[in-house]
């Protein structure tokens, strides 16, 4: 990998792996969900066809094909050398292994920003430290609606939104669509030592991280208890674990027995831990505050 500049890379079709945690669109589309080709991340990323490049949802690197070696290769040529075949439109792995599809064209539009003094001070003020903010590498900050706002990726490659210091914590922009969203915490995000824990939201899963002794290496973040059913759509199989830390209350409990319902049924060889907080009524925000509050 050629870095020419911290978050820019030229890279070799080589370097590209499909990623196998992903189920593939059954609609047409120009791009193709790939691992980042940045060793140190290996995060979820996108290549999108047209343009001969894509870019990393965890760490924030893009990157684009050498020009000299892949500037006249196609669309078929590129998907042959990743392993992937085009057929009547759509593309199915080489494995029949459904992918998802990258970023639609008319996907919402929203200038975002790093986090600003005042978006980390209200994190932190939540108990998020600045070591496991840093983890967190999909949150950006946004100004809409006359209001500053956390934003970051789901799966529909649509935002969801929190306000800073407001009370809106499930808020999307108009057009966006809503879906769970990923997000590798470190170390191996597939294979026979990485887990997969999920929870609500996003202070939720920040929290968990703060507080959980579980080695997590990535979260699924509902973004809406509601969201449940949504972890069904997409393929969870080569994790050997999963951990599932949704709120300790009746809408929580609820979506616990479900996930494990579904992971049961589909995964029978997947280890399942049940991990809630120790109170009724809390989710994980709520208890990291009240520890941080008891050693005052």
């Amino acid at each position: 990998m050629e870095q020419v500049h911290p978050y820019f890379s030229f890279v070799d079709l080589k370097q590209l792996k499909l990623n196998p945690s992903r189920l593939r669109s059954s609609e047409s589309g120009n791009d193709i969900y790939i691992l980042c080709p940045n060793e140190q991340c290996s995060g979820h990323g996108y290549l999108t066809l047209s343009k001969k490049g894509g870019a990393c949802y965890t760490c924030g690197l893009n990157f684009k094909l050498h020009v000299n070696k892949y500037h006249s290769w196609s669309d078929e040529e590129i998907c042959r050398a990743l392993g992937v075949t085009t057929q009547r439109g759509t593309r199915t792995s080489a494995s029949d292994t459904p992918q998802p599809l990258g970023p639609p064209a008319d996907r919402p539009k929203l200038k975002t920003q790093p986090l600003s003094d005042k978006a980390k001070e209200y994190i932190s003020l939540r108990g998020i430290t600045e070591e496991t903010l840093r983890k967190f590498t999909l949150v950006r900050e946004t100004h809409l609606y006359n209001s500053a706002w956390l934003c970051w990726w789901n799966l529909s490659y649509g935002y969801e939104l929190r306000e800073i210091g407001g009370k809106n914590r499930h808020g999307t922009p108009q057009g966006s669509p809503k879906n769970i969203t990923v997000q590798g915490v470190g170390g191996p995000i597939l294979g026979p030592r990485s887990l997969l824990a999920i929870t609500e939201g996003l202070l939720s899963a920040m929290s968990h991280y703060e507080l959980t002794e579980y080695p997590v290496t990535e979260y699924i973040i509902l973004n809406s208890v509601k969201m449940v059913s949504r972890v069904e759509t997409y393929e969870w199989g080569l994790f050997p674990q999963v951990l599932l830390a949704l709120d300790f209350d009746e809408a929580g409990m609820h979506g616990k027995v479900a996930l494990a319902k579904h992971f049961l049924e589909k995964y029978p060889q997947m280890k399942i831990t049940v991990d809630h907080p120790p109170v009724w009524g809390m989710d994980w925000n709520d208890y990291l505050l009240a520890k941080s509050s008891a050693r005052r």
